[in-house]
């Protein structure tokens, strides 16, 4: 059985990270055991060994250079959106603004550019900011894409477009994703 390091920046959403790992028990049952980590909790020369360590952010290696001997052996999922949901961003009007609620920032930016890139070009998609919430900044938009992430969404937004994402599995090279920017 193959030891897999399943490592999250912290257990703040237990609903996604109860989804990965029973979809990779589903894909890989009976040959893969995985064990949870979460990097605020590391004790500082703690060694995570494994076969294969499943990484959610690419900048989070950075956190686990004292924590994990090979990083051949890392793997970086990436979120991509099922196609057969691009057919209700279709039919949103051209110039609607649309704001694009995930479980944080940096994923509502992930999941526009996602979706831009898709070709999905004649919305003005605005990434959540949850801190931008309370100051009733979208308090004008009719309309939200979330990936499951319902809950987050203003109660102002009247018209929310539910887009389930995919997770898929990219190997980078360890050199390419320890490169300082």
């Amino acid at each position: 059985m193959k030891k897999v390091a399943f490592i999250y920046k912290n257990r703040e959403n237990q609903e996604v990270i109860s989804y990965l790992e029973n979809t990779l028990y589903h894909i890989f049952e009976g040959y893969i055991e995985i064990r949870s980590y979460f990097i605020g909790e590391l004790l500082p020369n703690e060694q995570i060994e494994a076969d294969a360590y499943l990484l959610v952010y690419e900048d989070m290696i950075y956190k686990l250079r004292n924590h994990i001997s090979n990083f051949y052996k890392v793997i970086l999922l990436g979120r991509s959106i099922r196609k057969e949901f691009l057919h209700d961003m279709l039919e949103i009007p051209k110039d609607t603004k649309v704001l694009i609620v995930n479980d944080t920032y940096k994923t509502a930016i992930q999941t526009t550019y996602t979706i831009y890139e898709l070709g999905i070009s004649h919305l003005n998609l605005i990434p959540y900011n949850n801190k931008l919430a309370a100051s009733g900044k979208y308090n004008e938009i009719e309309y939200a894409i979330t990936p499951n992430e319902e809950n987050l969404v203003p109660k102002t937004i009247k018209r929310v477009r539910r887009t389930p994402q995919n997770h898929t599995c990219g190997y980078t090279p360890p050199q390419q994703m320890l490169k300082e920017e």
